[in-house]
């Protein structure tokens, strides 16, 4: 991939996941710019003719590279390190691991406000929280994100954010109650 910017989707790809709504984004992403790459990896469950139908309506194979099969956990590290940024565009979702694998290799996330996704990802921080179904906001979300100085801001963000997720903080959480029940 040469382009100058990598979106990652990554998971199984499942009707609730929105694939289709990323690719729908991605087709009206590229009346505005062509310096992008959608880097999709993960497994279709079910019928994928859906969105190979959407991939070739909209002329996205150029911009496009989907790895339609479950990817080892010996690989994972390879699409995060290629990718700028990450596209969770679900229609629903209590909570996705794979907003936790994006932040390890500090690399912001989109996310729907659906679930618990806009508790993990701060607006604006450590990446954006859109509405959900809205292939448009998404486009100009995307739009807005890709430049060097705000990928680059996002990052260094994550570094400090994914903190609190670690065991240490989390022993810290439970030592400060219970000094306070003692």
């Amino acid at each position: 991939i040469s382009s100058k910017y990598v979106i990652l989707y990554f998971g199984l790809i499942r009707q609730y996941k929105g694939f289709d709504i990323l690719l729908n984004a991605v087709s009206e992403l590229l009346t505005l710019r062509s310096d992008f790459h959608v880097l999709a990896a993960g497994e279709c469950y079910g019928d994928d003719s859906p969105y190979k139908k959407i991939i070739k309506e909209k002329n996205l194979q150029q911009v496009l590279t989907w790895e339609n099969r479950f990817i080892p956990d010996d690989e994972v590290a390879d699409y995060f390190s290629a990718a700028d940024i990450a596209a969770l565009p679900y229609r629903s979702a209590s909570q996705s691991g794979i907003t936790q694998i994006a932040f390890h290799y500090d690399v912001p996330v989109i996310v729907t406000s659906v679930g618990g996704l806009p508790e993990i990802v701060p607006d604006g921080e450590v990446g954006r929280v859109i509405a959900r179904e809205n292939p448009h906001m998404l486009t100009e979300t995307l739009n807005q994100c890709l430049t060097e100085k705000n990928l680059e801001e996002m990052s260094q963000n994550i570094v400090e954010h994914k903190k609190q997720f670690t065991w240490d903080h989390f022993i810290d959480g439970i030592e400060e109650v219970y000094s306070q029940i003692i």
